[in-house]
C-alpha cells in the first residue's frame, strides 16, 4: 500500500512539473512586444508597382459617348426611368422602343440609331399591347416590317432568365440595342420592395445585360415614393438603387406647359442635357376596338412643339417644291416633321406628301427615315428669300 502512494504521489508531482515546463517554455517564447519568436511570420506583400501614364496618353483614350438616342440614352448603360403612376412612363418607353426599332428620329423629334429592342411587359401585358398598336399607327410605323428589330418578352422573369433569353438572341451574331423592363415593382423578387440593399443587389443582377452583343442600354422603369413631388423623383431606396445606376431619368409634370419634362435627378453618370418636353395625344387604330366594334382612344407619347402662328402656311394647292417648307428644314435641320409641320402652319401628313415632292425634284433626301435638304433645295430656298 506504501508503495502504490508513493506512485500516486510521483504522479501527481511529474504532472505539475510537465505543467510548469509547458508554461515556462511559453514564456521564454515571448519578447517584450507580446510576439511569438518560435512562430514563422508571414512576409509583408511586396509593394506592387503601378500603373504610371502621361496625362497626354490619357486623354487620348477618351472615347465617345455612343449615343442611341441623344442627347440622354448611351450604349451600354443601366439607366432607371423615375415618374409618378399616370405621369407617363409606358407611353415614352414605347415611344422610344418604336423610335430605335425603326430608326426613324422624328418619333421623339431626337437623333435615334436604329437597332435591335426587346421591351419586357410585366405589369399589364393587355393594355401595353393596345398602346403599342396605337402608337404605331401614330408614328406610321407597320409593326409588322419591323420583324425581330423589335422584341416582346411577356410575363414575370428574373434577371439570370432574362439574360440567359438575350443570349440566346445574340448566340447568332444578332446584337441588340436597347432593353426596356416595365417595371421594377413587378420584375423585383426579393422579400421588401422597399429595402435598398435588397434593390441594388437586384440592379447588379441586371448590370451584365448591358455587356451582351450590342453593348445594349437597359432602361427600367421605377416608381419615386408616396407623395414624392417634382423635387424628389427618386426610386424608393434611393441611396442604394442611385449607386447602381448610371443615370436616373425623371418625368416632371410641367402645368405651365401642360406637358412633361424628361430630365434627370440624383445621379447622372455621362452628359447633362437640357429638359426634353413631351405631351400626350389620344390616337386610334383600327384594330384596337371595344366589343361593340368602336375605336378605342389610347394616349401616346410624343414631342412637345410650342404651337405658334405661322407667316406662311401650305396648302395642296402649293407647287410641287413648297419653299417654305425648305427654309423650315434649314432653320431646324433635326427636324422632326412636327416642327416644320408647326413652322409652316399645315398637318404633319401634309409635310410627309410635300417631301416626297422635294425627294422627287432632288431638293430633299431621305436616309432610314430622317429627312435632310440637299445643296439643291438650299438654293432653290434662295430664290425666294
Amino acid at each position: 500500500m506504501m508503495a502504490e502512494r508513493t506512485t500516486k504521489r510521483r504522479q501527481r508531482r511529474i504532472t505539475v512539473e510537465e505543467i510548469e515546463e509547458v508554461e515556462r517554455i511559453r514564456m521564454s517564447t515571448l519578447d517584450p512586444l507580446g510576439e511569438t519568436d518560435g512562430i514563422e511570420e508571414v512576409p509583408a506583400p511586396s509593394p506592387r508597382l503601378l500603373p504610371l501614364q502621361s496625362a497626354y496618353s490619357f486623354g487620348l483614350e477618351w472615347k465617345p459617348p455612343d449615343f442611341i438616342v441623344e442627347p440622354f440614352l448611351c450604349s451600354g448603360t443601366l439607366f432607371g426611368l423615375t415618374a409618378g403612376t399616370g405621369t407617363g412612363k409606358t407611353g415614352l418607353m414605347l415611344s422610344l422602343a418604336l423610335a430605335v426599332a425603326s430608326g426613324r428620329s422624328e418619333v421623339l423629334g431626337l437623333p435615334s440609331r436604329k437597332g435591335r429592342v426587346v421591351f419586357v411587359t410585366i405589369e399589364n401585358p393587355a393594355h401595353v399591347r393596345g398602346r403599342m398598336v396605337v402608337t404605331a399607327r401614330f408614328f406610321d410605323i407597320r409593326i409588322g416590317k419591323l420583324g425581330n428589330q423589335f422584341i416582346i418578352i411577356r410575363g414575370r422573369c428574373s434577371p439570370e432568365d432574362l439574360l440567359f433569353s438575350l443570349q440566346q438572341v445574340t448566340l447568332h451574331g444578332h446584337e441588340i440595342s436597347l432593353v426596356i423592363i416595365d417595371g421594377f415593382s413587378a420584375m423585383f423578387d426579393g422579400k421588401d420592395l422597399n429595402s435598398g440593399v435588397e434593390g441594388g443587389e437586384f440592379l447588379r443582377r441586371l448590370r451584365p445585360i448591358t455587356e451582351l452583343r450590342g453593348a445594349p442600354a437597359v432602361l427600367v422603369a421605377m416608381h419615386p415614393g408616396k407623395g414624392a413631388g417634382n423635387d424628389e423623383l427618386v426610386p424608393v431606396g434611393s441611396g442604394m438603387l442611385l449607386n447602381e445606376l448610371d443615370a436616373n431619368l425623371v418625368l416632371r409634370r410641367n402645368s405651365v406647359e401642360k406637358c412633361v419634362d424628361l430630365h434627370w435627378a440624383g445621379k447622372i453618370r455621362g452628359l447633362d442635357f437640357a429638359p426634353i418636353s413631351f405631351v400626350h395625344e389620344l390616337a386610334t387604330s383600327p384594330l384596337i376596338l371595344d366589343s361593340e366594334d368602336r375605336p378605342i382612344q389610347m394616349p401616346v407619347m410624343r414631342r412637345h412643339v410650342p404651337s405658334k402662328p405661322s407667316p406662311v402656311a401650305l396648302t395642296d394647292t402649293r407647287p410641287a417644291s413648297p419653299p417654305a417648307l425648305l427654309k423650315a428644314m434649314i432653320t431646324h435641320p433635326e427636324g422632326p416633321q412636327r416642327t416644320w409641320a408647326a413652322d409652316v402652319g399645315c398637318s404633319q401628313a401634309m409635310v410627309g406628301k410635300h417631301l416626297k415632292r422635294l425627294e422627287q425634284d432632288h431638293f430633299a433626301a431621305s436616309e432610314k427615315g430622317h429627312w435632310t435638304i440637299t445643296e439643291k433645295g438650299r438654293e432653290e430656298a434662295q430664290k425666294w428669300a
